[in-house]
């Protein structure tokens, strides 16, 4: 895990896989070694594999090892559960993510440590923020980043910053994002934490495409630059699609293209079907920006068949990309 953090997620995957052999028969390390390798497949945007790993650990942690401590700051299982349901939204299993969220603060609401309080919130803050709820996503996280400053638990701030800035951002609150995510940058940076530190970045930039450009892309070409060379390819796409859409925002759409384009490839590849909907999206606005008109139907039809499987009930734009940000397709077709 503390490769992760620094930024060496093959050597991190490399590790744990070795350990995790050989703490076969030992329940407490193999748990630990679990969360570990599904968390470095996250970063790595392996959410398949992230599930499989994370998912093999639910008969301990739903039984003998709800609540047992392993040694981690928080407790093992709302750790596993917290990343399994981030995982789910990441591929836009709501229902799932939901639900697992579900468990997560009912064993938060028993041990009643301020680290899994606070972690719990990350869990729903994402999934709702993932399906465009952003006010709800807001409340949330901001009950936990209170437990955990309350707590002097400063390890969690960018944890929840780089989601809670975003969604801060969405409802028209871009100076508390951009306060928090500084605050959170200063965190990462001093403590060498390279994967927050990208995401917290990407966070950023997203948060000043309604504002200040050339801030949004001076945040953004920082993410991309530790995404691409560290290998968060999760953090990469979400750049991509941030800076397509700033280059569309500047008048530049054959940049555009090219960008959004390597974020759409990107987030098929991984699954990251609420990106892949809001990058499409805007694709798809770009194209008509170009004259291309037939191109840009077909990508909105994708959209739409994308919302359907991912809103079955209730067929709505979807996505974390942040309606604040997202210019309605009559702005785009101007």
């Amino acid at each position: 895990m503390l490769l992760m953090s620094l930024g060496s997620l093959d050597r991190a995957v490399a590790a744990d896989q070795r350990g995790a052999a050989a703490a076969i028969g030992h329940a407490p390390s193999t748990l630990n070694l679990a969360y570990g390798l599904g968390q470095a497949f996250w970063f790595q945007g392996r959410f398949v594999d992230a599930a499989s790993t994370l998912s093999r650990s639910l008969p301990s942690i739903r039984g003998p090892m709800r609540l047992a401590s392993t040694g981690t700051i928080g407790t093992i299982s709302v750790l596993t559960l917290v990343a399994l349901s981030k995982t789910h939204a990441m591929l836009g299993e709501f229902d799932l993510a939901m639900a697992l969220a579900d468990e997560v603060r009912a064993i938060a609401a028993e041990t009643q440590r301020p680290y899994d309080v606070a972690y719990a919130s990350v869990a729903y803050g994402f999934a709702h923020m993932m399906q465009g709820e952003h006010g709800e996503a807001v409340a949330v996280m901001e009950e936990g980043l209170l437990v955990a400053r309350r707590a002097g638990i400063l390890l969690l701030l960018p944890s929840i910053a780089r989601y809670l800035g975003r969604a801060h951002a969405a409802v028209g609150q871009a100076g508390k994002a951009h306060a928090l995510l500084g605050e959170a940058l200063v965190l990462t940076r001093g403590q060498r934490l390279t994967g927050l530190t990208a995401w917290c970045s990407a966070a950023l930039g997203h948060a000043h495409l309604n504002g200040d450009l050339d801030q949004a892309e001076t945040a953004l070409q920082e993410a991309l630059a530790m995404a691409t060379s560290h290998g968060y390819v999760p953090v990469q796409m979400q750049t991509l699609r941030a800076l397509g859409e700033l280059r569309l925002r500047a008048g530049d759409a054959a940049a555009a293209e090219v960008m959004l384009r390597q974020a759409v490839k990107l987030a098929e590849g991984m699954g990251m079907r609420p990106d892949l909907a809001s990058a499409r999206l805007l694709l798809a606005s770009t194209l008509r920006k170009l004259g291309r008109a037939a191109e840009a139907s077909a990508e909105d039809d994708a959209v739409a068949a994308l919302d359907l499987a991912l809103h079955p009930s209730q067929v709505k734009r979807s996505g974390i990309n942040e309606p604040a940000l997202l210019m309605t397709r009559t702005e785009h077709s101007r």
